[in-house]
């Protein structure tokens, strides 16, 4: 059976001069010294959409008393994921609201608009979107405007075309229920992979091979063919033979790292998927069952409340600051026997990393720590360092990170070894390890 398929507005983000109904917004701040501020500004009217009055029982964690509290709960929750994820000093203006979109669509969003050759633009003559670009500037280049524009599927609460009747799940357990009629769509893991259009994963290639108003995203700086030639560099003609190739790689340093140097496939099927192709990550090699990087492929598959391994990469590439993610100028982090995916006990790992300055004679990085995330795929739970047990959806610093004891190194490039113990008498099943290099350069600890 073939999933639904998740889909955004990226060909023609809306009008960055478009007038905005603010009927009520939400303000909030990470709790931490980390994260970047959000703001949701609901632009349903009374009684509909986020505000929809109908009587709910609380589910899966999720409090809300009513439809539309439950669909706010749930969106603010995913919401929060990223912003505590993300570092920034300017808030990211999200507008959200509910519409029918027909039987195939879960939901949509996108950048409200685009800005390039703005001042601290790290790349000419690309465009970044703004809640990306507001970051880079250091300050918002269109206040008018909303960054993010986020579009959730009411069909699939009426069932007017929902396939097998099926509806949205609001719980924040990432436990959506089956039944004779089919599945219930985790909401929260649909609105995070919305979220990471809105932020930057997202293509202007069109079908033809040109790019949307001539102009490539940050995004499409990065994507290469399998002979090793960036896109951009292509005629039009190639770049639309490579768009449906099934071959098309992101290649970054960050996006590399994070998967254990190699470069990401994207989704680019034959023939051209409007909304799908290019924008997202493959389908075939990342949905695989319980795969930790499904969260921004194209198919609603399984609930997912990870942001995996591949996106916080892409997401450094771009531009981002992503917290706690960062492998340095060139670092480089290998894992000694056993290795991440082996369905075996786990009871240590160890490794190497490694940091250079590329060349830079000044600003010594110096390497600080390693971080290690053991993470479940079965049930998707993190592992509890301080309660021996894995016991959340949610990432918690201080609960499930284990950071190993390393030295300093005080050079301009440096090597460390280290050892750490791993949960001790874990049953064999399909585990995850997770280690990223944080450094002095990235003041990051």
């Amino acid at each position: 059976m073939r999933h639904l398929f998740y889909f955004f507005a990226g060909a023609k983000p809306a009008s960055r001069f478009g007038r905005r109904l603010m009927l009520a917004s939400l303000l909030f701040a990470t709790s931490r010294s980390y994260g970047v501020p959000v703001a949701i500004t609901y632009t349903d009217a009374g009684g509909a959409g986020f505000y929809d009055n109908s009587p709910r029982i609380p589910v899966g964690g999720n409090a809300g008393a009513t439809l539309g509290e439950q669909r706010r709960n749930a969106l603010e929750a995913a919401v929060n994921r990223w912003a505590q994820a993300l570092e920034g000093s300017q808030t990211i203006q999200i507008k959200a609201h509910w519409d029918s979109q027909g039987k195939s669509i879960l939901a949509s969003a996108s950048p409200q608009g685009f800005s390039f050759n703005f001042a601290g633009a790290p790349v000419a003559n690309v465009m970044y979107p703004y809640a990306l670009a507001n970051q880079l500037a250091g300050t918002d280049l269109d206040p008018a405007s909303a960054d993010i524009n986020v579009n959730c599927n009411a069909d699939w609460d009426t069932g007017v075309n929902a396939p097998d009747m099926r509806s949205w799940y609001y719980g924040l357990d990432g436990a959506p229920a089956f039944s004779s009629s089919g599945r219930n769509e985790d909401f929260y893991s649909v609105m995070l992979h919305e979220m990471a259009h809105g932020l930057g994963f997202i293509s202007w290639l069109n079908q033809d091979g040109s790019y949307v108003n001539n102009k490539p995203t940050i995004y499409d700086t990065f994507l290469f063919n399998v002979i090793g030639q960036r896109l951009m560099d292509l005629s039009q003609a190639n770049r639309a033979t490579a768009g449906v190739s099934s071959n098309i790689f992101f290649s970054g340093v960050f996006a590399n790292f994070q998967n254990s140097n190699a470069t990401p496939f994207i989704y680019s099927p034959a023939p051209w998927e409007p909304g799908s192709s290019i924008s997202h990550l493959d389908e075939a090699i990342y949905s695989t069952p319980k795969n930790i990087n499904e969260m921004e492929t194209p198919a609603a598959s399984f609930a997912t409340h990870n942001l995996g391994t591949i996106v916080p990469g892409i997401f450094e590439d771009l531009g981002w600051t992503f917290y706690d993610n960062d492998p340095g100028s060139a670092g480089t982090v290998s894992i000694a026997t056993p290795v991440a995916h082996q369905s075996t006990n786990y009871l240590a790992a160890s490794g190497t990393a490694s940091d250079l300055l590329n060349g830079s004679t000044t600003g010594a990085i110096g390497l600080k720590a390693v971080h290690l995330l053991f993470w479940r795929n079965s049930d998707h739970r993190y592992w509890n360092w301080n309660l021996s047990t894995f016991d959340s959806t949610t990432f918690n610093t201080a609960n499930h990170r284990l950071s190993a004891s390393v030295s300093v190194v005080p050079n301009n490039t440096g090597t460390l070894s280290w050892t750490n113990p791993l949960p001790n008498g874990v049953a064999d099943g399909d585990y995850t390890l997770n280690a990223s290099v944080v450094d002095l350069f990235d003041n990051e600890s």
